[in-house]
């Protein structure tokens, strides 16, 4: 493919005027559109980036090759299958979908049609994740993963609140627990409550995985203060990454006359853009037909959704 991708946006509110911004960044790719239900957003990301605003999606058709869907949870079916069905690339934001039924429709559609559909799940490309990968990958011996702990607190926001915590927030976390561990969920355990929406703002679950390993996630989207902490458990070993101030500490504990001594030392990491990294990587599945190890597949944005529809399903909701 010698000319460049076409691309379209379709809501650039919080999220997807940095999808803009990205492709507009991107040399193998062309910014063409962007579209809002907000007439005055829209064409203030146009304006900034050279491109057509559309106050309806649908008239895109025939102008882009590919497009990120960046809009409220409920709408990604929708507006995904809109462009699939026209054979457009999407990069949809996460979760794919607020129900596993329809996320099933989106993969086969993708998957009939030899089209790309990509999920956001943005923290896989976070420099935390990336450095501890390559940590993992280069040594010598095997670190075996024996439990994950995971903390994602945020305080009250009306943003994103179409959905209940565990598919806004904890569904970040599942899919990393996944991402890491590579192995099927046998079996889970989960405590929800609400406090301000209807569905659940507080969510605890404990996930046991095939070959025994397990991961203890919590999420809170009415905190006083944010946190995004994400910890791997190996034999006598611990690494702790913060995912917001983009840190790894990797804590040993070692045995010396039958006392046992923690040693912590501060790992170096590579700054990156993760959002950039993402567009990066679909724009060059769709020239070179190879997916990036890091992307998020529909198959995968499934079972992230899956999980999380089970925790989820122990919600006490509000009267």
């Amino acid at each position: 493919m010698n000319k460049k991708i076409r691309v379209g946006v379709i809501g650039v509110g919080h999220l997807g005027k940095f999808h803009a911004e990205k492709y507009h960044k991107n040399e193998d790719c062309f910014l063409h559109s962007v579209s809002d239900t907000s007439p005055e957003r829209g064409n203030n990301v146009a304006a900034s980036y050279n491109c057509i605003y559309h106050a309806d999606y649908k008239s895109m058709v025939g102008m882009v090759d590919a497009v990120s869907v960046a809009v409220p949870t409920t709408l990604h079916f929708k507006i995904t299958d809109f462009f699939l069905s026209h054979g457009i690339h999407v990069l949809v934001e996460k979760p794919i979908t607020d129900n596993i039924k329809t996320a099933q429709k989106l993969f086969e559609k993708a998957k009939n049609n030899n089209l790309i559909l990509l999920i956001g799940h943005l923290e896989r490309f976070n420099p935390c994740i990336q450095s501890i990968m390559n940590i993992l990958g280069n040594r010598l011996d095997n670190f075996k993963i024996k439990h994950i702990v995971a903390m994602r607190l945020t305080p009250f926001n009306t943003r994103a609140n179409d959905v209940s915590v565990v598919t806004d927030l904890m569904i970040h976390d599942i899919d990393l627990a996944n991402f890491f561990l590579k192995t099927s969920m046998k079996s889970i355990q989960s405590q929800n409550s609400s406090v301000v929406q209807k569905s659940n703002d507080i969510s605890s679950a404990l996930l046991t995985f095939a070959g025994g390993s397990t991961a203890s996630l919590y999420a809170n989207r009415v905190a006083k203060e944010p946190m995004r902490q994400f910890e791997l458990y190996g034999d006598n070993e611990v690494f702790t990454l913060d995912l917001n101030r983009k840190t790894i500490h990797h804590t040993k504990f070692i045995s010396n006359n039958n006392l046992v001594r923690p040693t912590t030392e501060l790992v170096d990491i590579k700054e990156e853009d993760a959002l950039e990294n993402e567009i990066k990587a679909f724009i060059d599945n769709i020239i070179t037909g190879k997916m990036h190890s890091c992307s998020t597949d529909a198959k995968e944005g499934i079972e992230a959704l899956r999980i999380a529809e089970l925790i989820d399903s122990k919600v006490i909701e509000k009267e």
